[in-house]
């Protein structure tokens, strides 16, 4: 799995199976490059099942800000949460997972805001 350095950063990425294929590394890296969020990191986090999930966040609970999710995680992914959006409750998916102090919060929205910027995930 990408992403096992514990580096001093702001800690983003993709959860899912099979995606190194997804633009979003490379899409945020050069955000973050671009405005000069050197403290900040996008990594595909690719785990083969989604029992992975917790060891996953404890590997990086100090850095992990959030990540996005994927296919074929976006349903499975709501055994491992402490809240839920109700929109993503109604839809039964989610696509975005965000840390706020201990709990992990889940929204179906496909944006993220880092510094007061908003980024539109396209695609999300």
């Amino acid at each position: 799995m990408e992403g096992k350095e514990k580096l001093n950063k702001e800690l983003f990425g993709l959860l899912g199976k099979n995606i190194s294929y997804s633009f979003s590394k490379g899409y945020f890296s050069d955000k973050f490059n671009n405005l000069q969020l050197i403290n900040h990191k996008y990594v595909n986090f690719d785990i083969d099942k989604i029992e992975d999930l917790p060891i996953l966040i404890s590997q990086f609970k100090t850095s992990l800000k959030g990540f996005n999710v994927t296919i074929p995680y976006k349903q499975s992914v709501f055994n491992y949460l402490d809240e839920v959006e109700a929109t993503a409750c109604e839809i039964g998916a989610v696509n975005q997972l965000q840390e706020v102090g201990f709990l992990l919060l889940i929204f179906t929205i496909s944006a993220v805001i880092i510094h007061g910027i908003l980024f539109i995930i396209i695609g999300g």
